[in-house]
């Protein structure tokens, strides 16, 4: 759905749908070259994915602002359902890789972000932010629950830079071996600053 006024245009939409992902012919073969932990079963089973989304966009039809200019918002609402979830493992002491299914696990959340300039972008400022609630978070390993960058970016005359502030939370992960089984990894928050 469009909609404009004289000031801002306005996009809304909705989506919605299922997929099926099916093991690759390597997913099923890694198995056979790597020792398997005994608590991974041996066969792959296709991941069933259902998906909702909405969201919307507003965006500034007017660019000649000599002082403040909104540039745009957005907004977007999702939601993940997964039966068999395929996911990824690190094995331990080689270059390989596992699969295995999680049986159900769901991902919901929400991505913003928006976009000002100031003085006829001579400056401009970007801020996104994202949350993700997992139903289990060892289900999408490696995953982070939450993201947030900040972008600044000036120019006066040939001069042209950027301020960069960006974190993502604690991420959970798994890792694999012939004789231990699943052993659980915790990676630290990121907090970065570059310019």
């Amino acid at each position: 759905i469009n909609y404009r006024t004289d000031k801002l245009y306005y996009t809304m939409y909705v989506n919605t749908g299922s997929s099926a992902r099916v093991p690759s012919l390597s997913q099923q073969l890694i198995r056979i070259t790597a020792p398997i932990p005994a608590d991974i079963q041996q066969n792959i089973k296709s991941e069933q994915r259902q998906m909702s989304e909405i969201g919307l966009s507003v965006s500034a039809s007017d660019k000649k602002s000599p002082l403040f200019l909104f540039r745009n918002l957005s907004l977007s609402l999702f939601s993940y359902q997964y039966q068999n979830k395929i996911r990824l493992i690190p094995y331990a002491g080689g270059i390989h890789h596992l699969f295995d299914n999680h049986q159900k696990a769901s991902n919901r959340g929400y991505e913003a972000s928006v976009e000002i300039a100031i003085f006829r972008d001579y400056l401009s400022l970007n801020l996104s932010s994202a949350r993700f609630y997992f139903s289990d978070p060892l289900a999408f390993p490696l995953k982070p629950s939450a993201k947030e960058t900040a972008i600044l970016r000036y120019r006066a005359g040939i001069l042209k830079g950027e301020f960069i502030c960006f974190r993502e939370s604690e991420k959970l992960g798994l890792i694999a071996a012939p004789d231990a089984g699943f052993s659980k990894l915790t990676f630290s928050e990121v907090k970065i600053d570059n310019y």
